[in-house]
């Protein structure tokens, strides 16, 4: 499955419901729909993680929030974060995610992998990487 938005692609091999793919960007000016908090473009890696995770941990669709990793990481060849975590949905599904996000001067670029822990994470985690691994920023689209 592949949906396509105007700020969002979505990728899916069985479903949005088992697992899915999901790279966004959005303007930095734009808030956070849980607790409203903005990005800036001089915020650091962890500074951005953190403002992720406080607007996850807002959000009433998820309970059970466990930060499982929260660490500085290159993504395409851009600094940025990677959170990785694990959350039970309205279902009592425990679904676990992996998300990488990098701030550039104008917009937040994230990419995450999120799959029912069981099975469809580690049977769909190498997809992503693979995906992952091939990211690359056209330079003159993200000065």
């Amino acid at each position: 499955m592949h949906l396509s938005m105007s700020d969002a692609e979505m990728l899916s091999k069985d479903g949005p419901y088992l697992e899915y793919i999901l790279i966004q960007s959005r303007p930095l000016e734009k808030g956070f729909r849980f607790t409203h908090q903005k990005m800036n473009a001089g915020m650091l890696p962890h500074e951005a993680a953190q403002l992720i995770t406080d607007n996850m941990q807002s959000d009433p669709h998820i309970r059970r929030l466990r930060l499982l990793a929260s660490e500085p990481a290159l993504v395409g060849d851009q600094p940025g974060f990677k959170l990785v975590y694990s959350y039970q949905d309205q279902y009592g599904v425990t679904i676990k995610t992996i998300y990488y996000g990098v701030v550039f001067p104008h917009m937040f670029f994230n990419m995450r992998f999120s799959a029912a822990q069981r099975h469809y994470f580690d049977k769909e985690l190498p997809s992503f990487n693979k995906v992952l691994n091939s990211l690359r920023f056209v330079s003159a689209k993200y000065p």
